[in-house]
């Protein structure tokens, strides 16, 4: 058996993949890294019971941002690539048309979010005391919301190296921008600092598309809903269900350990070691970016097809595994960094193993949405949904707290992949 064939590449291919990836790497390294020192200095900043609150407000406005994006990013991500080289105008028309919803739907839900702030503090985060900063987080919604979408918008014409330029640049502008606020309005200057973030990162990638479009006198600025709501709605759709049962579900888990006993103390132990996480994924994730428009303008080369989703898998495991082994041998030297009130090493060394488990679902996830699967990946992830919920409530009300939600959050993941490798398996066989 010839095991070379299945990760063969031409030269050329082989290039752009590692070109393109190292680009997205890099734009996640900067990205990452000055998250993760923001993260440092305000849990060094603020009490432990404020950051847990911080925390919890952003999860629940990166749950808005799910409904606000309604799949439409994951949409042009496929849909453009493949209509692009055999037919601009419509490749354009699908991407104006989905700009338009993205607007509409964040305008939308920012104002749900300020006229129910209090209720949504009150009823589902315990406290009376946070809706000023939830009201103060819209902005952060409506601008994550824009530079989630143009992020989208550069993968679908492999701009890696633009975004990779855009993190940079809004990087250095954000940042002290960021330290300042937040030194002198403690929690909701933080808030204000993420929503600068998030709007600097959108108005550069904003130009930097515009002068692409310029340059290459390609850009169709006509819009015509009617031809192509029923295919983006065909796609984004299920795309929109099956996100809407990850961000969310993973919000009210949290919501679950909140309002245990001592809710917000574990709440911030676990997300400092999900942070952590996010170290060991950020690398291996960041290349992934990169195989959905690839494999949707391959769809009809199977040899190709095949080579990219084995060597991106093969790859992507690798790196995991590289960054896992000494956080989850070491897990102090790490924890250390946040102070000595977050020495939560069991729960961290869970999330470790987690992160594995993750990079193969988000790579064969890719593949999902390549074969136009996604009412199936819908199905597989309200599996997963359901299984991390039941074992949160299982976990949390026998008082595991942050390691409770950890095994839930691992656990489910680890069946969720079995579904997805069972649904790979036949899908190779069509």
């Amino acid at each position: 058996m010839n095991i070379k064939k299945y990760f063969s590449l031409n030269k050329q291919l082989r290039k752009q993949l590692l070109t393109q990836g190292s680009y997205a790497i890099l734009a996640s390294v900067v990205r990452r890294t000055a998250f993760i020192v923001i993260s440092i200095y305000l849990a060094r900043l603020l009490e432990k019971v404020a950051f847990g609150e911080l925390m919890i407000i952003r999860s629940t406005i990166d749950s808005f941002l799910l409904f606000s994006g309604l799949g439409l990013g994951l949409t042009v991500t496929k849909l453009v690539p493949e209509q692009y080289k055999s037919d601009k105008k419509r490749a354009f028309n699908i991407l104006n048309t989905c700009f338009l919803i993205l607007l509409l739907s964040t305008g939308l839900i920012s104002l749900a979010v300020y006229l129910f702030s209090e209720v949504i503090s009150l009823k589902l985060l315990n406290s009376s005391e946070l809706s000023k900063p939830l009201k103060i987080a819209i902005l952060i919604l409506m601008g994550g919301s824009i530079s989630t979408f143009m992020r989208y918008v550069l993968s679908a014409f492999f701009m890696f190296k633009s975004f990779f330029i855009a993190s940079l640049i809004s990087t250095l502008i954000s940042l002290p921008l960021f330290f300042y606020l937040a030194s002198i309005l403690n929690l909701d200057g933080a808030l204000y600092g993420y929503a600068i973030i998030e709007i600097v990162f959108s108005i550069i990638m904003i130009f930097i598309l515009s002068k692409f479009f310029l340059k290459e006198g390609n850009y169709n600025f006509n819009l015509n809903i009617n031809q192509e709501i029923g295919t983006i709605v065909n796609f984004a759709l299920p795309a929109f269900l099956a996100g809407l049962l990850v961000t969310p579900v993973l919000w009210y888990g949290k919501t679950i350990l909140i309002n245990s006993s001592s809710g917000a103390l574990h709440l911030a132990d676990f997300e400092v070691s999900f942070q952590i996480m996010a170290i060991i994924l950020f690398v291996p994730n960041s290349f992934s970016q990169i195989i959905l428009p690839h494999l949707s303008s391959n769809l009809s080369k199977k040899n190709v097809y095949r080579s990219i989703l084995n060597t991106n898998i093969l790859l992507n495991v690798f790196l995991s595994f590289l960054l896992s082994i000494p956080i989850f041998f070491f897990p102090k030297l790490i924890l250390n960094l946040y102070g000595e009130n977050y020495q939560d090493t069991d729960t961290l060394r869970i999330l470790v193993i987690c992160a594995t488990l993750m990079i193969v679902n988000n790579i064969i996830g890719k593949v999902i949405a390549s074969k136009n699967k996604m009412w199936i990946g819908f199905m597989l992830n309200a599996i997963w949904a359901t299984l991390f919920l039941l074992l949160s409530y299982y976990f949390v009300s026998r008082d595991f707290g942050a390691l409770g939600l950890a095994l839930s959050f691992t656990l489910a993941h680890f069946f969720h992949l079995l579904n997805q490798l069972i649904l790979l398996f036949w899908l190779r066989k069509k």
